[in-house]
């Protein structure tokens, strides 16, 4: 998967998964030379308010719950993609 993000120079990754999948997903893009400014959404139905805090500071750009709404979702997508253009 980070083989195929760094081809593509993605401007936004949206992740959901369990939560140690995605803790080590937005630390190896953080991490990443050219992917570490990408904007990064989480979802997930499992959300305390530590692993919150958690994710924003690995520098997560939304971090959303499930079930998740279509306008949520695009809410967040618009933010995301203009702070990344400009």
């Amino acid at each position: 998967a980070m083989a195929s993000l760094t081809n593509n120079h993605p401007i936004v990754v949206i992740l959901g998964e369990t939560q140690q999948t995605l803790f080590d997903a937005t630390r190896n893009l953080r991490e990443h030379p050219m992917l570490h400014q990408v904007p990064i959404l989480l979802y997930s139905d499992d959300f305390s308010a530590h692993n919150l805090e958690y994710q924003q500071r690995l520098g997560v750009s939304a971090a959303l719950n499930t079930p998740l709404s279509m306008s949520d979702l695009m809410h967040h997508l618009q933010l995301c993609c203009a702070t990344s253009i400009s």
